[in-house]
């Protein structure tokens, strides 16, 4: 592989672009060759990426952070210190996601959703996890989704319960 240098944050990180998309992986990350890494998207620190995992948009994966499974991370996203991201999660948007899920924003699907303390707050309602799953169907509806982001919907909650 061909060495290139990129910029970030100031530092001059030495790396390479992924076979499977292109994307800027540094030499101290490590990704799996069938995960995905798109070509405006970058991987650097100790972080992982790895099964089917795909990073792609302007998404960045840093620090010792993990995504894995069938994660997909895009949009202008970070995951980033110890945070993992697995299963079927979908981090898009702006969202960071740093060590843990505790102040984490998710947007994305047409609902902005914070997590503290063990609580999920939507709009101006906060419940717990299982409270929000317990009336997902309709809760999913009272917030508007289009039913193709139904499934998006609870696969963040459980995301949040998996944690």
């Amino acid at each position: 592989m061909k060495t290139v240098y990129r910029i970030i944050n100031g530092n001059k990180i030495k790396g390479h672009f992924h076979p499977n998309g292109g994307g800027f992986v540094a030499d101290t990350a490590c990704v799996d060759e069938i995960a995905g890494v798109g070509s405006e998207a970058q991987v650097y620190g100790k972080a992982w990426v790895f099964g089917e995992a795909q990073v792609f948009g302007e998404a960045q994966v840093f620090g010792e952070a993990k995504v894995f499974g069938e994660a997909q991370v895009f949009g202008k996203s970070q995951v980033y210190g110890e945070a993992w991201v697995s299963g079927e999660a979908r981090v898009c948007g702006n969202t960071k996601v740093p060590n843990g899920l505790n102040g984490l924003t998710f947007s994305c699907c047409s609902f902005t959703a914070t997590v503290n303390e063990g609580f999920i707050q939507i709009g101006c309602y906060a419940k717990t996890v299982d409270e929000w799953l317990a009336t997902e169907p309709k809760e999913a509806v009272r917030l508007g989704l289009p039913k193709a982001y139904h499934a998006q919907y609870k696969a963040f909650l459980e995301m949040v319960k998996n944690y």
